[in-house]
């Protein structure tokens, strides 16, 4: 009878042992599935779709000026110019400017400029006879032209 019962458990043994191996493919066969789930919603991740919602969420392309210019470009402009924000008086007094000839869907970073029409410690048309302080404007980048209002131009 010994062997009998020696038989039975070796074949109970071997039962639970495929058992065992059953779930843990199939446990493996889920973590597969998950991990491909998980590398296709990574997959789908755009650095574009996150600029164009930084855009957004800043309301650059409501600022005078930015229609057409690329997302990346205003908020390039826009993180660089932020010494400009911080001396304009209101929002509204911002724009973006393009240079000379260059269409605002070509531009690139330095193609733009951030400026401010209305920078705080300016001095009023009125309180100068018409001849208020020009515009704050971004620092030109190394290798650009002097802007035409550049009172350092000669």
């Amino acid at each position: 009878m010994a062997p009998v019962v020696i038989s039975a458990l070796i074949v109970g043994f071997i039962a639970w042992a495929i058992m065992l191996s059953r779930q843990q493919s199939q446990r493996k066969k889920e973590a597969i599935a998950s991990l491909q789930e998980e590398k296709e919603s990574l997959s789908a991740f755009s650095i574009h779709a996150l600029v164009e919602a930084e855009v957004a969420d800043l309301g650059l392309a409501e600022i005078d000026g930015a229609k057409d210019i690329p997302a990346e470009i205003l908020l390039k402009t826009w993180n660089t110019s932020q010494h400009i924000v911080a001396k304009c008086r209101s929002r509204e007094s911002l724009r973006f400017t393009t240079a000379e000839g260059v269409q605002p869907g070509n531009a690139t970073e330095r193609d733009v400029d951030l400026v401010c029409d209305d920078p705080e410690g300016a001095l009023s048309p009125e309180s100068t006879g018409g001849t208020a302080e020009r515009p704050i404007e971004a620092d030109r980048k190394p290798g650009d032209e002097p802007s035409p209002n550049d009172s350092s131009n000669p």
